[in-house]
């Protein structure tokens, strides 16, 4: 009796197995067509800035016009004044560009958001 249980247990492994093993993969998320990659204060032509750099990725097979808003939290204007860039990036490109605004010592803590992203085929 012990064998055959063995055996029934030994199967029963196997058939789950080979249920698991052919389960599709599941599909990754595709990948945002903008996305900030790092930010940090710098100096640019004699000033303080908060900088932050985005890449943007164009899958498509014509180019497009990106026009993107990018939200800095603690600058003072937040939402109510967004910086807005314009870029063109060719089909299937990706462009990585920096973006900034002032900013003074001892100001609040900032970060940056994308608030929003059109985008435009040519």
């Amino acid at each position: 009796m012990r064998t055959r249980t063995a055996a029934y247990v030994a199967a029963l492994l196997a058939a789950l197995t080979a249920c698991t093993s052919r389960a599709p993969a599941p599909t990754p998320a595709p990948a945002k067509p903008v996305e900030v990659t790092q930010y940090g204060t710098e100096m640019s032509h004699g000033h303080l800035v908060f900088a932050a750099q985005y890449t943007i990725r164009n899958v498509d097979r014509s180019p497009i016009e990106y026009k993107i808003a990018f939200k800095f939290d603690g600058d003072g204007m937040g939402a109510a004044n967004p910086k807005w860039v314009t870029r063109t990036v060719g089909a299937q490109k990706t462009y990585t560009g920096t973006v900034s605004v002032p900013w003074e010592r001892g100001a609040a803590s900032i970060g940056v958001e994308i608030s929003q992203v059109q985008q435009i085929p040519l």
